[in-house]
């Protein structure tokens, strides 16, 4: 009799609801670290060493699946609550095959540019297995949902919301400890590491959470003052003015080269030539040195970010863009912005899509004046995988000096060198070889590389050789936005650190040479030290507190002040416009339209294999002859027609339209 009730007991405890919850968390936990440090040995390893860090995260898990007892359908629930779990662990895994940043809640809002490059990172089976792959996980939540039992009995609504609410402060205050402890950490200085240490479930879920600059807990009109206009005693200000500095306003033009770096830097390999000897030479001959970047093998944009605004990514959320986030809603303080009083225009310059990170609408919001993307650009020539080459560059930016009579700030930024990196030989042509890489398809990948940016040294050789002889007083930025997605550890390289690139401040006229190691939100307070300049907030708050103990402190203030707070340093007022950009430097005309025959040929001005026809606004299939023709087969306008040539961008979106051409029949 008592065995009887022990065994019925026992049962009731293993198919209980809960005792199901906890299995399901802990194999989800599990499989999501598999899937991330790709072996089931590396898991295990994870969990007998970091053993409360994976019941943390085990707990998290279970937390999110106690919202099935709310509602009778708790099969189908649970089946949706473990896919998202799952999706999220499995997409991190992929992910982590094409670069090493990990899967980030700000990833989802690059779906959009994603689905435009996808072909690049995944072969046409691969794209198909994926489709499928949702077809199947959708057609098993209509499966589940129509087959799978309710819950027989009745649901106690108040006392099961009880119990999870409970569960959610429990899991609050256990969180608190965690991080007391120092067991958690809401801030990762490096993403990847932190979701190493302290698991997928919990590192996802913080970068959903913790977003934009938490307020400084002294953040005051009085604190924001004092760090925008007092310089810090024990500053060291190797980037202050030196005394008798005379500003100058050349042309600045930056060139952001994609994930450029010295291979040399990497222990081990040997190079059967230098890929990169007119980069070393400039290297010599003009300041430079170490740059410091917060990203590693992705995430251009958010180097591209510090280097514009002097704003430093680690007070934002862990893997957050800024592009992506807060410059959706406001303006902010710029280089761009802060040379307008020195008359100058600034411009960017992309070979690349001009709304990918949405640029075509961010850098509105940066103060730049025109933005020419590849949708754009005229001779265009690709590489083995689909990027543009950076040799276009050379033209774009000398048509920018020559077409304007301002003072001019360009930034631009090359694509040339971005992965995914095959790992196959694709280029026959390929001159230069590697050699201490066992692994084939490695090393593949690497002299596909070294051979890329080989290509993009003769790009800076061009563009330095143009700018020499320019008659007026120039400055040439060149520097790596990140290192390149090939597997590379900290232990491989001579700098010691997978977040240094290098930079070189070129000029044609007699800048001393001043080599310094720099953050990359340090670089353009250190360029306008070298002019004499001092405009703007945080150019000022480089040039006099770089090297004090509460320079980051006082850093952190002014941040928050200027996209979050009360923007007291400005007088409680934005006083940055957002600029009316204009896509392109050239304008895109039609000066004729006819009916040639069965085919409608449009005439005009600067076309390119991204223009497109719009008859009365809707958009008709048409096809590029050349830069002043565009023909539409088998097309019959009608009287009264209205004509427009738009650049399309990522997935059809209209970036600039040209003026109306009305058809008359007469003509």
């Amino acid at each position: 009799m008592i065995q009887k009730k022990t065994s019925e007991i026992f049962k009731k405890i293993i198919f209980c609801q809960l005792t199901i919850n906890i299995l399901i968390a802990f194999m989800i936990n599990f499989i999501m670290e598999i899937c991330g440090r790709k072996t089931f040995s590396a898991s295990i390893l994870y969990m007998t060493d970091h053993t409360k860090v994976f019941l943390y995260n085990m707990t998290l898990i279970f937390l999110s699946l106690c919202f099935v007892f709310l509602v009778k359908r708790r099969t189908f629930a649970i089946v949706v609550i473990s896919t998202f779990w799952l999706a999220i662990g499995i997409t991190n895994g992929i992910m982590l095959g094409y670069r090493v940043t990990p899967f980030t809640v700000v990833d989802f809002t690059l779906i959009g540019s994603a689905f435009t490059i996808m072909g690049k990172y995944l072969s046409l089976s691969q794209q198909i297995l994926l489709y499928i792959s949702v077809i199947i996980v959708l057609s098993l939540f209509v499966f589940v949902f129509i087959v799978a039992p309710k819950h027989k009995e009745k649901i106690k609504l108040r006392r099961n919301l009880v119990m999870v609410i409970l569960c959610v402060v429990g899991f609050y205050f256990l969180t608190k400890s965690a991080l007391a402890s120092g067991m958690l950490s809401r801030y990762f200085g490096n993403i990847a590491l932190a979701y190493k240490q302290y698991g997928v479930p919990y590192c996802f879920t913080v970068t959903f959470v913790d977003r934009g600059i938490n307020m400084p807990p002294d953040y005051s009109n009085y604190a924001v003052q004092k760090a925008a206009t007092k310089k810090l005693k024990d500053a060291k200000a190797p980037l202050a003015i030196k005394e008798g500095t005379k500003t100058r306003t050349p042309n600045i033009i930056y060139v952001q080269l994609e994930s450029f770096f010295d291979p040399d830097l990497v222990k081990g390999i040997s190079l059967s030539e230098d890929p990169i000897p007119n980069f070393r030479k400039l290297k010599e001959e003009y300041t430079s040195g170490y740059l410091s970047v917060p990203v590693v093998g992705a995430g251009t944009c958010n180097t591209e970010f510090e280097v514009i605004t002097g704003m430093n990514m680690d007070f934002f959320g862990p893997g957050e863009y800024p592009y992506k986030s807060i410059m959706k809603e406001t303006t902010c303080e710029s280089v761009a912005y802060d040379l307008k009083d020195l008359g100058y225009k600034a411009h960017a310059i992309h070979n690349n899509n001009g709304n990918f990170y949405g640029r075509n609408k961010v850098f509105s919001r940066l103060g730049f004046e025109s933005f020419t993307s590849i949708e754009y650009m005229k001779n265009v020539t690709m590489n083995p995988i689909g990027w543009a080459k950076d040799d276009v560059l050379t033209e774009e930016i000398t048509k920018i000096l020559d077409k304007t009579e301002e003072k001019d700030l360009i930034y631009t930024i090359s694509v040339q060198g971005h992965g995914n990196y095959p790992d196959t030989i694709v280029d026959e042509n390929q001159t230069i070889t590697v050699s201490g890489i066992d692994n084939e398809g490695e090393k593949h990948a690497f002299e596909y590389y070294v051979n890329q940016i080989h290509e993009m040294d003769q790009f800076i050789a061009d563009l330095v050789n143009q700018l020499s002889n320019y008659k007026e007083d120039t400055v040439l930025v060149l520097y790596g936005d990140h290192l390149p997605s090939l597997g590379i550890d900290q232990k491989d390289l001579e700098s010691k650190s997978i977040y240094k690139t290098e930079y070189i401040i070129w000029n044609n006229f007699d800048l001393p040479k001043e080599d310094r190691n720099l953050q990359a939100y340090q670089l353009s307070a250190s360029i306008f030290s070298k002019l004499g300049i001092d405009n703007g907030t945080l150019i000022k708050y480089h040039q006099r507190n770089m090297g004090s103990k509460k320079y980051n402190k006082n850093l952190k203030i002014l941040q928050y002040d200027m996209l979050y707070g009360k923007r007291y340093v400005y007088g409680q007022t934005n006083p940055f416009e957002r600029t009316d950009i204009k896509m392109g430097i050239d304008d895109i005309v039609i000066t004729l339209v006819e009916q040639d025959g069965e085919n409608v040929k449009v005439h005009g001005k600067n076309f390119t294999t991204y223009s497109s026809i719009y008859v009365d606004g809707k958009l008709v299939e048409s096809e590029f002859v050349d830069n002043s023709t565009i023909q539409v087969p088998e097309y019959t306008l009608e009287d009264n027609a209205k004509v427009t040539v738009s650049q399309l961008g990522n997935r059809q979106s209209v970036l600039s339209t040209s003026g109306q051409y009305v058809y008359f029949v007469s003509r």
